[in-house]
C-alpha cells in the first residue's frame, strides 16, 4: 500500500478524502484535526476587542484588569444573545 502525496502544498482535507477508502479511521481523525470550527471567529473578536481596551491611554492596565473587563463584556454579550 503506497500513498502518493503529490505536492507539499496540497490541501490536507482533499488528501484525506482521497485516502478515505484505504485508511477510514485515520481519515476521520485527520478531518477532525484539520477542520476549524466556526466558533473561533468569536475568539478572534474577543482578542480584537481586548486590543481596543489596551490603547495608548490605557497601556498601564494590569493584565488581570483587562481579563476582568473582557470577561464581563463577553458574559454580557452572551446574556444578551440568550434573551
Amino acid at each position: 500500500m503506497f500513498i502518493i502525496f503529490n505536492d507539499i502544498n496540497d490541501n490536507p482535507l482533499i488528501f484525506w478524502k482521497k485516502q478515505e477508502s484505504l485508511l477510514s479511521s485515520l481519515s476521520k481523525l485527520a478531518k477532525r484535526t484539520f477542520c476549524i470550527p466556526a466558533f473561533f471567529a468569536a475568539v478572534k473578536r474577543v482578542f480584537s476587542w481586548a486590543g481596543t481596551v489596551i490603547c495608548q491611554r490605557r497601556n498601564t492596565l494590569n493584565p488581570s484588569t483587562v481579563n476582568d473587563i473582557t470577561l464581563v463584556r463577553s458574559a454580557s454579550l452572551h446574556a444578551d444573545n440568550q434573551l
